[in-house]
């Protein structure tokens, strides 16, 4: 039976200097295997480590790294996996467009030069056939989530696909780069696999039934160094707001 950990919890935070970038990082465990979905950006590689000793995992125990899609949140982190195979739909290394600003299309020649494999909708990942890619293009041409058997129920990782719970609710994700009536079927697949589960790419893990259901508290801090060399921090929660500010 496969299990499914968060390495790094994923938000979806801007500000008026730009995104934070923090895209989930999940660790799937299936037999013998270990699997990485996504890798995150050098910004977050120094958590990344901490996060994965915690886990008892070491970087080359990683058999697979899945990479959703080629934007610098999600795959800047994959040189630190240059003896893992990585799994990656080859239309995400093909399609390549100056409106798509988040892709770094350096990884593409990166990536083709590393241990590839190259998968489409309902190829089965690792030795126990408990986790198999879905296709779910739109947000980018090549995206790709994952369908995971974790006992009784199918979790699915869906990466940008479905990013938070509010894309689930709107049918269609925050940002569509490629084509919407895709990104919109994408939704509907996903859905239709009734999972106990969701792992977002920017939002905590949620279950649907009975009810939208977080399985972890929404936290993170923001620190601001003076220039006295002093240290604010700026705890940001999820909790309903009291007063209105318009």
């Amino acid at each position: 039976m496969a299990s499914i950990e968060t390495v790094l919890p994923g938000s979806t935070v801007r500000t008026t200097l730009g995104s934070l970038g923090a895209a989930g990082v999940y660790l799937i465990r299936s037999g013998e295997d270990r699997i990485l979905y996504d890798t995150g950006h050098p910004g977050r590689k120094k958590i990344l480590f901490r996060e994965m000793g915690k886990l008892k995992i070491n970087f080359k125990d990683v058999n697979y790294v899945v990479i959703s899609h080629l934007h610098w949140d999600h795959a800047l982190n994959v040189s630190l996996f240059n003896s893992s195979k990585i799994i990656i739909d080859k239309k995400e290394l093909e399609e390549d467009s100056e409106d798509e600003y988040p892709r770094v299309s350096l990884l593409s020649d990166y990536i083709r030069q590393l241990d590839v494999r190259y998968v489409s909708n309902g190829t089965k990942i690792a030795d126990a056939n408990e986790v198999s890619v879905i296709s779910s293009p739109g947000h980018t041409a090549g995206h790709i989530s994952l369908a995971v058997r974790t006992g009784e129920a199918v979790d699915i990782i869906t990466g940008d696909s479905l990013p938070n719970a509010r894309a689930m609710h709107r049918g269609e994700p925050d940002l569509i780069f490629f084509d919407k009536r895709a990104a919109i079927n994408s939704v509907k697949a996903i859905l239709s696999y009734k999972p106990g589960i969701i792992y977002p790419g920017h939002d905590s893990p949620f279950s649907l039934e009975p009810q939208l259901t977080y399985l972890s508290e929404i936290k993170f801090g923001v620190t601001y160094r003076t220039e006295g060399e002093e240290d604010y921090d700026v705890v940001f929660s999820r909790e309903p707001s009291k007063k209105s500010y318009f």
